[in-house]
């Protein structure tokens, strides 16, 4: 009887440590994480009209390409939802013009298979153009990504971005172009780019 207790505390004490270690080795490759800072680059479209004008000449372009570069930061809380801030960048092609986004969204991201992350965005902020007589307006934002964690902390992906920017129309507008025409730019861009997860 003695001997088979010598033996049980020995196998207990010989299991310990290798539950330890596998403790230790799960929390080392866990890849959930609450922060990620995203920097993406790629090719928009614009797909509503943009106007060149100068009154009361009014160029129309029905379409127009862009080029993106965007900054985001989000947090997600442990329901899978958070918020976030997102600031964008846009050349568009068209008429030589650039627009600036700023604003806040509702987040949601989940991580699936140890290292896929997904998240979407919806929100909406401040627009600045470079373009129009009114410089500042008012912008509604869109996000899908897939992004591939390479490590805990750092990730590659791509993501499809819809932006949407409405500024005052400009004096003489609605004479050259149409009252029920407005002034600003709708566009989708699919970019590329990488992720620091913390």
């Amino acid at each position: 009887m003695k001997k088979l207790l010598i033996n049980i505390v020995f196998l207990i004490s010989a299991l310990i440590p290798v539950q330890a270690q596998e403790t230790i080795g799960l929390e080392e490759t866990s890849y959930e994480t609450s922060n990620v800072i995203k920097l993406n680059f790629g090719p928009g479209l614009v797909y509503s009209d943009i106007y060149d004008y100068n009154f009361p000449i009014a160029i129309r372009h029905k379409t127009s390409l862009s080029l993106d570069l965007s900054v985001d930061y989000a947090h997600t809380f442990k329901s899978g939802i958070g918020f976030g801030l997102n600031f964008i960048q846009s050349h568009l092609n068209a008429i030589g013009s650039n627009e600036l986004y700023g604003g806040a969204s509702v987040y949601y991201a989940c991580l699936v298979k140890n290292r896929w992350y997904i998240d979407v965005s919806l929100g909406a902020g401040y627009a600045r153009n470079d373009y129009g007589e009114y410089k500042n307006g008012f912008g509604l934002f869109e996000q899908i990504g897939a992004h591939y964690k390479l490590t805990k902390h750092w990730g590659v992906g791509a993501e499809i971005r819809l932006l949407n920017c409405y500024y005052k129309k400009p004096n003489g507008w609605e004479e050259a172009v149409g009252k029920d025409v407005s002034f600003g730019t709708k566009r989708a861009a699919l970019t590329l780019g990488a992720q620091y997860y913390f």
